[in-house]
Order: C-alpha cells, then structure tokens, then sequence
C-alpha cells in the first residue's frame, strides 16, 4: 500500500495526490509539491509524483466532493475549487475526458450528475421557466412546468462547458420532446439529410445548373409532378429575429429570403428522393419530370441551409454541418415533427419566417412550404458550397425573368394551372401580390390529360411504374395511342406591388400533344433497350399563339372590351424547345415545340 511519503509544506502524502506544478489549489484532497523539494524531480518521480494533475484525478475529486457532500450544497470554499476544476477539465488539453461518469453542482450548489442536468440556453423562456409559471397554454405550459423541474447547472458555468462535461442543452431538450424518433443523440429527435458526401458533390452540381430563372422552373417541375394545381413564390426581405432559435449559428439565416410554395403534400416517395443527390429514382415513375432530384440541389445557388414544411414534418438540410443542432457528415439535417406541438411557442423568431400561405406551425399543413434564407457577404465567405451572395438584386431580377415569361410557362404541364409572385416587405405583413398567370382551358375540352392517365395507368387497372409503361406500349395499337388537343387562355394579373400598374395580358394558344400516336418507328426506338435505359416517352407536343390582348384591370373586372387585342400573325413567337417548361434552346419556328 502507498505510504504518505511526499512533503507538501504542512505534512506528508501519498504520491498519488502530489504534482510537481499545478495551476490550481486544490488542497485538501490534492497537492502540490513543496518548492524546496522542486529540484528533486526525477526522484520524485520515480515515487509516483505527476508532473500536473490528469483528467483522471481531477474527475475523481469531482465525484469525492459529491459522495462526501452527498445532497447538500457546497460551502463556498468547495464551490470555488469546483468551478475551477470544471472549467480546467473542459480545456482542449484534457480533452478527450475518460469514460466515467462527471459530477457538476446545480443552482443549489449541490453535487449531480452531468446527464442530469440541463443548461439553460434558452434565454427568451427564462421568465416562463422561473417557478414553473403557466405563461403558455395547453402542451406548451405542461412541457414549460416539466422543464422548471428539471435540476440546472450552477449560472457559473458557461453553456460550452456544461455541453463539454455532459449536460444537456434545454434548446435540444424540447426539441427532443418534440420530433419524431430519431438518433441525434437526443431522445424523439431524427437525424435527417442528404445521405452522400455533400460539400463537394453540390458544388460541383452547382456548376452543371446555371443560377437564373431555370432554378424556379425545377421548382415548378416538380410541384407539377407532386400534383399541385398552383405555385407561389414570395420574395421575403423581412429581417426575422435571431433569438429564440434552434441553435445560435441559425442566426446568420434569419433574414431576406424565396419562399415557395405549392398545394401539394410531400408523399414518402419524395422524401426519400431529397435527399438522394442524382438519384433515378423520379425516372421509376414515368408520369415524373423532374420530381425532387438532381435539379432541386440547384437551390444552393440561394442558400447553405435549405428548409420545407409539409404535411406534419418540418425538415432542414444543412450539407455543411455548421448550423444546426445534432447535424453531421453523416446526418447533414434534421426532420422535426410540428403538428400538435408548441414550436412556435417555444423558438418563435425560428419559426415565425413560415406563417405563410396558411401554415401556422402548429396543424398538419395541406400543402408544401419551401424557405430558402438567401446567402449574404458574411456566410457567402464562409460557404463550403459558394462563394457569392445572393443579393436582393439579383432575386428581384429572377422575379423579372419569370414575369417575362409568365404566360408560357404553363402551356405543357400537366397540373400546375397557376403561377404567383409576392413581396412581403417587413416580418409579420402579409405578402404583397407582383403578379399572376393562370391558365385556363375552352369550355367543351376533351380528353385533357389523357396522356397523362395513359402513362400512370390510371383508368386502366395499370401502375405508374416505367417498366409497366413500356408493357402497355408494346402491346398498344399506335393508331389508339392518346392525343390531346386544347384551347388554352392564359391570363397575367399585375398586383397593388407590381410597378407595371394594373394592367391585365390575356393570350389564346392552340395545344396538341400526342403520345407516339401514328409514329410506330419512334415507338419502337423507345422500347428497344437503350431507349427503355434512357427511360425515353414517344411524348410531344405543339403550342400556336392565336391571339393576344391587353386591358386595364378594372376593364377587365367590368368585362369590357380589351383595349387592344392582337392577332398571332401581328405578334409573332420565337420559338422555343420545351421539356415542359421553356428550355433555353430557340427552335428558329414560329411554334413552341415539347417533347
């Protein structure tokens, strides 16, 4: 057994609890060698003296403190030598600590275990924690009174050192109460995200999609395959505030943002499509075009941490790992359940960005809400993903280009019949209406989306998968295959916020589209094998401009004559190629041309 041999200056101890140098006083249960017996150092060494107290030994004064104090608080002596010894445990050089349990004191200075105990790094809830006060109603007061009980780390010990040693972060403590199970090293909390490697997949996906309008059209495109019948996209420049938020580094994404929505639900389906950057799983389903694939990650020409709500989930993706809370290489996001909880009680300046378009952050919500915080000069420096800002410039001109092209944009698609843009200028407003195309079809229209019903194998008995699609086309009669024709009106609306006043554009389009009707030899390209790989569609189409009109709104609401109306043979089109929205490729006829 160790015998006390160690002069300390007042007695002798034993080795173990001796150290050459240490830049703590720590007496009476660890020591510092006496200074007169400094030069003998390699003997003392031999004797078992340390150089500097470890992690160990401090860990274990820890836990002798708590075992002699039992549940009674610290004198004031105690409580001193405790704080010092948790903030030099929490430094780099005793990192990592040994596998055992920690010790802190709690606001009543008594001795618990680190798990135990939360930090409350919730600062906006304090008055409503501070002796179990019912401020918020409902599920939000009982989880506030459950929180109030729970035992608190000393206010003497920083956030990042509690988080260090063990204790949980109340932030992360109602978000685990509060999102579906998962593994985020939190209870009920999901680790959700994209599953690739992400930083340098995504840039380099950034180079292959161009920023400009054609990002809106991937957002259009795959609303319109989830079956939604209209698309807005607000342009929000609020500055939200940056308190009561996930985590602290969410702060930077807090203002001027595109928000877009559709009324459509996200299904499982899409999900899982998200957030597999390139998969071919959108070609599985030969109705798809382009349905939350490759071409959605060309949002990150906006944003770092791309966010939706739909149905009952809210999700964020946060590819880096930088910003939020429990996010890793691994699970570069995270998928919170909100329906019938109190999150908007709870971190309001996080989720007040998304009371839009009916979304009130606490009922499941009947459609799909898209926020995408656009990068500014500070986070644009720090970006793994790029380098330039997005400006508030830049995003009124891509609003610009989509005006433009407004009364096209919904020629060939197979649901969405309407387009919005808004402004909401300040946190809170409502949004300001820019502008709205609408399409409409004649009275009388027959067989409008017949196509569509022919590849889904709706009407039928048949599925929507490719493979089932190829099986239908080789047996089909070419002469039977389906075909639409169509009188379309498309009808752009200017808003109180548009600067082209109130003026009303009204355009008449002829739209045929078959599918391989009468065209056997280009059937058969796309049944062979290397069509079914390329997953080709005998589907094509022709959209003719027959006339054009313009009148004041107010004309239009009294329903006078236009003010001015316009033959097709008067307003000439550039023709354009299309994969149902407009491609960047002029045809050189006077037709747009889909395929």
């Amino acid at each position: 057994r160790e015998q006390p041999c160690i002069w300390v200056g007042s007695g002798f101890v034993r080795p173990a609890v001796t150290a050459l140098v240490s830049p703590l006083s720590l007496q009476p249960h660890l020591y510092v060698v006496s200074a007169d017996l400094q030069s003998f150092g390699s003997l003392l060494r031999r004797l078992g003296v340390r150089d500097r107290f470890g992690s160990s030994q401090l860990v274990r004064l820890l836990e002798d403190l708590a075992f002699r104090h039992a549940s009674a608080p610290l004198d004031s002596a105690s409580l001193e030598m405790v704080l010092s010894v948790v903030q030099q445990l929490a430094s780099p050089q005793h990192q990592p600590l040994p596998p055992t349990q920690i010790y802190l004191p709690d606001t009543a200075c008594a001795m618990v275990v680190a798990h135990e105990l939360l930090f409350d790094d919730t600062p906006w809830l304090s008055d409503s924690l501070a002796g179990g006060q019912q401020a918020a109603g409902g599920q939000a007061a009982s989880i506030l009174s459950s929180a109030s009980k729970r035992r608190r780390v000393h206010p003497s010990i920083a956030h990042e050192t509690a988080a260090r040693l063990g204790a949980q972060s109340l932030r992360l403590w109602l978000l685990g109460r509060n999102a579906d199970t998962f593994a985020l090293g939190q209870e009920n909390v999901e680790a959700f995200g994209q599953y690739e490697s992400l930083t340098s997949r995504l840039h380099n996906i950034l180079e292959l999609y161009a920023d400009g309008v054609g990002i809106l059209h991937e957002l259009i495109q795959n609303s319109d395959d989830a079956g939604a019948t209209e698309v807005s996209f607000i342009f929000d420049q609020a500055q939200h505030g940056d308190q009561s938020l996930l985590s602290p580094s969410m702060r930077e994404w807090q203002g001027p943002a595109l928000c877009v929505f559709n009324n459509a639900q996200f299904t499982p389906r899409d999900l899982r499509n998200i957030c597999s950057i390139g998969s071919n799983a959108k070609l599985a389903a030969g109705n798809a075009t382009g349905r939350f694939g490759l071409g959605f990650n060309a949002v990150y020409h906006f944003t770092d941490v791309p966010s939706f709500i739909s149905g009952s989930h809210l999700v964020f993706f946060d590819p880096a790992a930088q910003f939020l809370p429990g996010a890793t290489a691994n699970n570069p996001g995270l998928k919170i359940k909100f329906a019938g909880e109190s999150f908007l009680e709870q971190f309001p300046d996080q989720f007040a960005p998304y009371l839009l378009c009916g979304c009130d952050m606490v009922s499941p919500y009947n459609g799909t809400l898209f926020r995408f915080p656009l990068r500014n000069k500070h986070t644009a420096s720090r970006s793994q993903l790029r380098k330039e800002e997005y400006s508030e410039e830049a995003m009124r001109g891509l609003f610009d280009s989509l005006h433009d092209e407004a009364c096209e944009l919904l020629l060939f698609l197979k649901n969405v019949r309407t387009v919005k843009a808004f402004v909401r200028r300040e946190a809170g407003a409502e949004p300001e209406l820019l502008f709205q195309a609408e399409r409409s079809t004649a009275p009388g229209t027959r067989n409008e989306g017949a196509i569509a019903n022919y590849i889904s194998g709706r009407g039928g008995g048949g599925t929507a998968s490719v493979d089932a699609f190829y099986e239908r086309l080789e047996k089909a009669d070419v002469r039977q295959l389906p075909l639409e024709a169509m009188r379309l009106t498309v009808h752009l609306r200017h808003g109180p916020a548009s600067p082209r006043g109130d003026e009303v554009r009204e355009e008449d389009w002829l739209v045929c589209s078959a599918l391989g009707r009468g065209a056997r030899r280009i059937c058969e390209m796309c049944l062979k094998p290397e069509g079914r790989r390329l997953k080709l569609m005998p589907w094509g189409g022709t959209a003719a401009r027959l006339s054009v009109s313009k009148r004041p709104s107010s004309t239009a609401d009294a329903g006078e004559a236009a003010v001015a109306t316009e033959s097709a043979g008067s307003t000439p089109i550039a023709g354009r190629a299309y994969c149902f929205l407009p491609l960047p490729s002029a045809t050189g006829l006077p037709v747009h041309s889909n395929g």
